[in-house]
This record gives C-alpha cells, structure tokens and sequence, in this order.
C-alpha cells in the first residue's frame, strides 16, 4: 500500500535512526507519515553494528589482495609491489581474501572514510574512543574534482580514472634522480609530490600573449559555452529525459571534463581525478598507520562510502598501510561496510553476545508497519561514513 503523506501521529509507530538526518527530518517524519524517528549515537550504533558483522558472520570481514600475490612470512621490510592502474586490475571479487569470524576480534582500529575520516579505538564491546580523525576525506576528494574535472556525480569521477595516468601529473622519485632512490627503499614509481609536474613543466603559461594562446584559449571558451548551454537542456523538461536516454550528457560530459579553466592545456581531467585519488587515498592509509602504531594496534577495519566497493581505493589504501608498516598491519574491508550505522541502530546501538537480538523497545517498535522499512536508510542519508568535517 502507498505511505499516506497526511497519515496522524500513532503511538508505538517508531523507527530507530542514526545519523544526522534522523535530527535533521525527526520532524518531517512524525507530520507526514506519523513515525516518530529514535535518534541514537552515530559513532556508538557504527562500532556496533561493525562488532556485530565481525562476529557474527564468516564472509563479512577481508584483506584486499591482487590474485597471485605472495603473503609474506611474517613482518619485516618485504618487497611491496605498487598496485597496477585502474585499468588493470581486476574484478574484487578476485581480490577478497576472507579472514573467519572471531568472539573477541578486540582491540581494532577503526578508519570511517566519509565527508572526513573518524578513527575510533575499539577495545570492547560498547568501549570505543574517538582518537583521532582528519578533514582530508572523501568530501575533500569529491570537492576538487569537481572543481577541477566538469563531471557531475561521484561515480563520474571514479570512471574518470579507469583510463587515468597519475605519472602525467604527480612528481615521482624517478623523476628527480632519474633513477630509483634504493638506499632508502623507494622505486622510482613511488609519488615524490602529489601534482608536481604541475609547477614542472616551463611554459605551462598558458595566458601568456601568443596567437596560439589566444586560439587555444578561445576553442575553450566556445566549448565551454556549449557544455552550459547543455546543462540548460538538460534541466528542460521533455528535452532532459531525452538527452539522457540517449546518454548524449554522459558522453559530453566526458569529452568536456578536460576544460576546465582551473586546467592547463597540457593535463587531462583522468589524470588529475587519479591523482586525486591516489593523494587521498595514500594519506588516509599512512594516518591509520600512525594511529595503529601509536596504540599498538594490528588490524585497522576501514568503511564508509568512499570507499564504495572500489578495487583501486582498496588497493591504495592496503598498499599504504604494507608499505609504511612493513607488513606488520593488516587494512581490512567489510562487505556491509555501507550499512553498519543502520546495523548498529537496529540493534539499540548496543553490540555484545546477546545482540543478535534487539533490546526491548518502549511501545511496540517492531510493529511499525513494512512499508516504512526504508525511512531510516532516507534518514541517514548517503551511505555510511564519518561526517567529520
């Protein structure tokens, strides 16, 4: 049956929520559908959910690894090869190397990639601490790339980066001693500068006064023009839907992605979305390093919707904590890794042994009626993450 948008307040008729919007549209959902939304704490129903999965189910919980990859015998400074290019690698279900189920997976660490990064240490069941956290995060990441790429959602700018050539754009080791730095350990693969070759190159100028500036400068002012005159088509009832159908915004966008004017002609939208990625990805992974260290933690369990079940964001971040741990730490992944505030909120915010079944909610929770299951994903917004701005 269709939810009635004018249905009254009815006692009993509850939702456990978490997350800022189940605060934000409480209101909006008691007036319109008459559920009184539960606020419970972000932070305490993700560590719960998190335990939950991690105890309770055998598939849940893996390392990130490329097919063929040799496991090291134990820590100490092995050979870490880099992971290939987007392109080639290949699908995750290759690369998931599932770890069992344990009763006492404490202590941990744990990395929640959203808007920003929260890490929590983990000691127990419903004993957590917020140790640290940073502002650089998938916000950070999404927020350059669009300004500095034309695409228009999240998942564009992943797409982006299947063909990307972060070398392009990012200064390596090579490039400086033209070689590898092998007293130190460092390939001449590995990133010296995130962006380095931007300030690199001598006449990146591209306003300098010339008739092939000027005619440069001009193409991108016209095509530029057009790709505005498509978002107006695009928002035009009738046309829109149809542009879209025939995927014409997709493919414009994509061809179009490379002038923006923050760009100079000689770097590709790809390559500066990979860059972007990799800068984001590489930090994140060397901060949950220092923290595991500074508390002497092994496992580091990494979640929240930056990552989005991505093959490439995973393997960055694997490759980040190896290298700078050498072995000694372990990033794990979660399969439900989108969906442990949720987990956590059905389950009272409350994890331990007896939490495969919910706490006792005052007048009837559970008879909320089916087709309101989804209010509480809507609360939450997007998929879950650390909103630490």
């Amino acid at each position: 049956p269709r939810l009635r948008l004018d249905a009254p307040s009815a006692p009993g008729r509850a939702v456990r929520a978490t997350g800022g919007g189940s605060i934000k549209f409480g209101e909006m959902f008691r007036d319109r559908i008459g559920v009184a939304l539960k606020h419970l704490d972000e932070m305490q129903c993700t560590v719960a959910g998190l335990n939950f999965l991690i105890t309770m189910l055998e598939t849940e919980v893996f390392s990130f690894e490329l097919p063929g990859a040799q496991h090291p015998a134990g820590p100490g400074p092995a050979r870490m090869v880099p992971p290939p290019e987007p392109k080639d690698m290949p699908p995750l279900d290759r690369c998931r190397r599932f770890h069992d189920a344990r009763a006492d997976p404490f202590p941990y660490l744990l990395v929640n990639i959203g808007s920003g990064v929260s890490i929590l240490k983990v000691t127990g069941h419903g004993q957590f601490e917020r140790v640290s956290g940073s502002s650089i995060g998938g916000g950070t990441f999404w927020g350059l790339a669009r300004l500095l790429t034309n695409c228009k959602t999240f998942d564009e700018v992943i797409e982006l980066t299947q063909d990307g050539a972060n070398a392009n754009v990012d200064m390596l080791v090579g490039d400086i001693y033209g070689e590898s730095y092998a007293k130190v350990g460092l390939p001449s693969s590995t990133i010296a500068a995130s962006f380095g070759k931007v300030i690199m190159r001598p006449g990146d100028n591209a306003w300098a006064p010339s008739v092939p500036s000027m005619l440069r400068n001009l193409t991108r002012a016209v095509l530029g023009s057009l790709l505005l005159w498509l978002d107006v088509l695009l928002a035009t009832p009738g046309i829109g839907p149809l542009l879209r159908r025939l995927d014409v915004a997709h493919r414009a966008h994509e061809r179009l992605a490379n002038l923006n004017l923050l760009l100079t002609p000689r770097f590709s939208a790809k390559d500066v979305a990979l860059s972007l990625l990799r800068m984001i990805a590489y930090n994140i992974g060397q901060i949950a390093y220092l923290n595991a260290k500074r508390f002497d933690l092994r496992r580091i369990y990494f979640g929240g919707n930056f990552i989005r079940e991505h093959p490439f964001t995973m393997a960055m971040i694997s490759y980040a904590v190896a290298f700078w741990s050498q072995n000694e730490m372990t990033a794990l992944f979660l399969r439900h890794d989108g969906y442990l505030g949720a987990v956590g909120a059905f389950l009272g915010g409350v994890s331990g042994p007896s939490s495969a079944r919910a706490p006792e909610e005052p007048a009837a929770a559970a008879a909320v009626p089916r087709q309101n299951s989804g209010a509480q994903n809507r609360a939450r917004g997007p998929r879950e993450g650390g909103e630490e701005d």
